[in-house]
């Protein structure tokens, strides 16, 4: 899905996202000069599902073709990365060839998850081989109740459901598993970040969903890049949709004066 004219902008929604957890926020973009371009990754609600093993390299492949689709009509694209899909982008960062325009890491982190996290990655992937998707969601929702998660609007609630239905649990498990097991890339991407390729790292300061927030004001650091808070828990584009915009649109606007 995409929105407006100007400069592209490619959304990278992460762990059981899609394109719609940017929908809050497309408009936003496109109301300042921007073209909002959000997709679904492999394996997620409408996208194609595979039989070749999902991995980081295959996310990362299809963002680089969705990267030279735009990039050959409209030039350089700006890469959003939400969460896991944070990691996707970086990979495509550090070989983008003068494709990519400038990155910003939202909501994502150094690699894989610190510990604390692993338990619901590790629960999904065990039960992958054994139980179909609903019955993997009624698992979800009866870790989430545990867990103490407050229950969701019935319109929220029914959309989530039938896009974890349509998506593709090899791919979820598989996302699970670079959550658990990824490198950190940040020392590699701080050889490319530059002039050239502008960066920032943006995070919600309530988040307590996946990264640690010290962790990622950390990454920003190493990055050498602003550190960018919002009013928010793990999904700025969903919670703060007004404030993530202007901080978009400030990092990238001077780029294509």
């Amino acid at each position: 899905m995409w929105c407006g004219t100007g400069p592209v902008v490619v959304f990278v929604p992460g762990f059981t996202g899609s394109k719609e957890d940017f929908l809050p926020l497309l408009p936003r973009v496109a109301a300042r000069g921007l073209r909002a371009v959000a997709y679904d990754q492999r394996g997620q609600f409408e996208s194609p599902h595979t039989t070749a093993p999902y991995d980081l390299r295959l996310f990362a492949d299809d963002l680089r073709a969705v990267v030279r689709s735009q990039a050959d009509s409209a030039g350089a694209v700006h890469l959003v990365g939400h969460s896991f899909g944070g990691l996707v982008c970086s990979e495509v960062a550090l070989d983008a060839a003068g494709d990519v325009a400038s990155l910003t890491l939202m909501s994502t982190g150094p690699g894989a998850l610190p510990p604390e996290r692993h338990a619901m990655l590790e629960a999904l992937i065990s039960i992958v081989p054994h139980a179909t998707p609903e019955q993997i969601w009624a698992a979800k929702l009866e870790f989430d109740r545990q867990a103490g998660a407050p229950p969701l609007p019935a319109d929220v609630a029914e959309f989530l459901e039938r896009r974890w239905v349509a998506s593709d649990p090899r791919s979820m498990a598989a996302i699970a598993s670079i959550l658990l097991t990824a490198a950190d890339p940040t020392d590699r991407l701080r050889r490319v970040i530059g002039p050239d390729l502008p960066a920032q790292v943006m995070y919600g300061t309530s988040d307590t969903t996946a990264w640690r927030i010290p962790d990622i004001a950390n990454m920003a650091t190493r990055l050498g890049v602003t550190a960018v808070p919002i009013d928010a828990a793990h999904s700025p584009a969903v919670e703060n949709p007004e404030a993530t915009a202007d901080a978009l649109s400030r990092f990238i606007g001077p780029l294509d004066v």
